[in-house]
């Protein structure tokens, strides 16, 4: 059910965007395609640890790594570090 609620959204938001916006050609298309890869591959890996490590350790690790992440990303790309 969770495959085909998926498609069934990516299709209805590709109607969308071909109908009412600018499709592929838009500057931040790019951005959002990274974003999808990466948001699906940490679906995939959340979902496949569920069985393995039971639910409470695996969003403990999961949450975790995202707050990790996402300041390793923003020292990357804009050069902020984190201070007390």
């Amino acid at each position: 059910a969770n495959f085909w609620r998926l498609v069934f959204a990516t299709a209805l938001l590709g109607v969308w965007a071909h109908s009412f916006g600018q499709g592929l050609d838009g500057v931040s298309f790019p951005l959002f395609l990274c974003s999808g890869i990466v948001g699906v591959g940490a679906d995939f890996f959340l979902f496949q640890s569920y069985p393995l490590l039971g639910a409470r350790l695996t969003l403990l690790i999961i949450q975790c790594g995202a707050a990790l992440t996402g300041a390793a990303m923003e020292w990357l790309w804009q050069g902020t570090r984190l201070t007390g």
